[in-house]
């Protein structure tokens, strides 16, 4: 059986629109509203790299050189 091409399963409602009520809205919208209640001093706190260089800020591991930090 060859599982690298499978056949997408067709979605009964693609219609995005009805997955917006007044009670429920898209989880990226969600999101994006967290995401501007933060300063940006905040933001600006966080690694440029975000988590390329993980080991190095948890555990001290050498940084990968090309995602220095300005």
């Amino acid at each position: 059986m060859d599982n690298s091409n499978p056949t997408p399963i067709p979605c009964e409602n693609s219609d995005t629109s009805s997955l917006e009520t007044a009670n429920h809205k898209p989880f990226w919208k969600a999101i994006v509203e967290i995401g501007e209640k933060v300063p940006i001093e905040e933001w600006n706190k966080l690694p440029k790299d975000f988590a390329r260089n993980f080991e190095h800020y948890m555990y001290g591991a050498p940084r990968d050189e090309d995602y220095e930090d300005e």
